[in-house]
């Protein structure tokens, strides 16, 4: 089934979206979500576009590293600022210094209710803000680079990736 989807996803272009990381409701095995053990998947199908939706958190190191290895391979802060404003701020901050900001979309709504899309969407720009004026008052990004980081993982990734 897994490898039908992807053919698919190939075929018509599409990103193909993993929840990785922590799972809604309770008695799961966070193990069975670490980003790591779609590797085989990533290599069978390097035409597909894979989108690893809450940073693989508490993953966000090995997802992070993912995107790296794997040219098809992108991260997705959607839902981590929700779940630790902390966690996302350290995984944004490893991210803009191990990958080129094309991989990473900082946020990503998918709330039953539109106004918890909202707050989540105000939240994320927040934290990116923070993340990224720490980047340029340490010197690690230009106040270009910081404003083109931001149009980047805020929005224009999406629209490329999607073909919006």
């Amino acid at each position: 089934m897994m490898q039908a989807v992807c053919e698919r996803c190939a075929e018509h272009k599409l990103p193909f979206h993993f929840h990785t990381g922590l799972q809604a409701g309770g008695y799961n095995v966070i193990t069975n979500a670490n980003p790591t053990h779609l590797t085989n998947l990533f290599m069978k199908f390097p035409d597909v576009r894979f989108i690893l939706f809450h940073g693989g958190y508490p993953y966000i190191q090995e997802a992070g590293i993912m995107a790296q290895y794997f040219p098809n391979v992108y991260v997705n802060g959607c839902w981590l600022p929700q779940i630790s404003p902390v966690a996302y701020k350290r995984a944004l901050n490893e991210w803009l210094e191990i990958l080129p900001s094309n991989k990473i979309f900082a946020w990503g709504g998918d709330n039953w209710i539109i106004d918890e899309s909202y707050a989540s969407l105000m939240l994320a720009k927040d934290l990116v803000s923070e993340v990224l004026t720490v980047k340029v008052t340490s010197g690690y990004f230009s106040k270009k680079t910081a404003l083109s980081v931001a149009e980047k993982i805020m929005g224009k990734n999406a629209i490329e990736i999607y073909n919006f």
